[in-house]
């Protein structure tokens, strides 16, 4: 009797599955109204990510700014946008960024980049949707809008088709193969090659999960502690005590080209067993994604991984309260040498007293301050400490 019962909720559990899946599955993809099209798009390219500049939503005439994120499986809006456009949502589905989780409500809108129309595109509410120093962003164009279109991406041009043939010169590109969506194979000289996900939402180059790093014959390593990045669904189980690591592997090989001396990220995400491309690959190739015939094409623009050594003063921060935290320590920097410690309160940053920044909103404090500290020798006092302190950027790795 009871085998009986557990194949009845079997049964029950795989249907209840099945539906799941396919209530899920249309909101995958969408419509692309236009046919016949070139579009050069208006964006720019600020802290290693894609923002596109013109996209209209269906409701509203307002232009918006949105984050070109082939690691999204859906289109994400903020909240603000989901009230302007008056969208309705009518399916809940937890989503992952491969480092945090978020709950989302999934509806339909219809879209406008330019004078290219998609219609039909599966959307979900973000809590989020603003990525740390990056201002005014409204929401992150997903894999679903951006798989029924070609997209030629470079630091300097943007276009957007529904034919290869329009692009130009793409015989010289190297060509490979996208399967399980936009995932290619990439991998290092001396280490290993493996299944990578091309994710234009992270800002970072290369980053392959920490069980990878004995694979990898020769490299440095620089570690540090504590917060060292936010996402767009928030930091979740970081903390202060977060340990992160960064390797320089000798290359990195993407199609038959390499770029040397490459800088890679580790991390431990539970929830992405994956490694990842993401949008700073940019200023070392153009790349082609031809979505509808599962191609990716590449072209090395630059071989040599600009680093400098990771040339840093040591620490990251975060803006609270219009108060500057000290998020990030990096070991054996300048920082840490100095004594400086997750937690701890910059008051004032180059003669600039952090408190005189009340005015102005978060975004603006963020220019400000990272203005200062892209200059190599900055003085800083804590609140903890009313002496100067002062950090000369320095490099984490051997620059021979």
């Amino acid at each position: 009797m009871k085998s009986f019962k557990y194949l009845i909720f079997l049964f029950y559990l795989t249907s209840y599955l099945s539906i799941e899946a396919q209530n899920l599955k249309k909101y995958s993809s969408c419509k692309l109204k236009t046919s016949n099209f070139t579009e050069n798009l208006t964006y720019t390219f600020e802290n290693n990510v894609i923002i596109i500049k013109d996209v209209r939503i269906k409701g509203t005439t307002q232009k918006f700014n949105f984050i070109l994120d082939s690691g999204s499986e859906y289109t994400l809006i903020s909240k603000r946008v989901a009230k302007e456009i008056g969208f309705t949502a009518d399916f809940s589905e937890e989503i992952t960024d491969g480092y945090e989780k978020q709950k989302i409500q999934l509806g339909f809108a219809n879209f406008k980049i330019q004078n290219i129309e998609f219609n039909s595109v599966g959307v979900g509410i973000i809590d989020n949707s603003q990525m740390e120093k990056i201002c005014n962003i409204d929401g992150y164009i997903g894999y679903n809008l951006m798989k029924s279109c070609i997209w030629q991406l470079s630091t300097g041009q943007i276009i957007i088709t529904d034919d290869i043939k329009n692009i130009k010169n793409v015989r010289n590109y190297n060509k490979q193969k996208l399967f399980n969506g936009p995932t290619v194979e990439a991998g290092f000289t001396n280490g290993f090659n493996s299944t990578m996900l091309f994710d234009l939402g992270d800002n970072g180059t290369v980053e392959i999960q920490e069980s990878r790093i004995d694979l990898i014959k020769k490299k440095e390593i620089a570690t540090g502690t504590g917060i060292l990045y936010t996402t767009g669904l928030g930091v979740g189980n970081k903390n202060e005590s977060s340990v992160h690591k960064l390797l320089k592997v000798p290359s990195f090989k993407f199609g038959n080209n390499l770029v040397k001396n490459m800088i890679v990220y580790t991390d431990n995400a539970p929830h992405f067993p994956i490694d990842i491309i993401g949008a700073g690959i940019l200023n070392y190739f153009e790349i082609v994604l031809d979505f509808p015939k599962k191609r990716i094409y590449s072209l090395n623009v630059l071989d040599e991984y600009k680093s400098e050594g990771y040339k840093t003063h040591g620490f990251k921060y975060t803006i609270v309260n219009n108060e500057m935290i000290i998020t990030y320590i990096w070991n054996n920097s300048p920082a840490y040498k100095a004594g400086l410690r997750v937690g701890e309160k910059i008051t004032k940053l180059h003669g600039l007293k952090i408190k005189d920044l009340s005015n102005l909103d978060n975004c603006e404090i963020y220019k400000r301050i990272d203005t200062i500290m892209d200059i190599d020798t900055i003085n800083i006092v804590l609140s903890s400490n009313n002496e100067n302190i002062t950090l000369t950027k320095s490099p984490l790795f051997n620059t021979q």
